[in-house]
């Protein structure tokens, strides 16, 4: 029981580790396009 608990726990953090740096990805990617997009304006 401890070991599917274990499992489950492993496997969330897996994904947060995985959500962190994409969300990172997102966050520059629409600050540079509005950066640019201040730039051309």
């Amino acid at each position: 029981m401890t070991h599917f608990l274990y499992e489950v726990s492993h496997n969330e953090g897996q994904e947060i580790r995985d959500a962190i740096p994409r969300s990172i990805k997102t966050a520059k990617r629409t600050f540079m396009s509005r950066a640019l997009f201040h730039h051309h304006s």
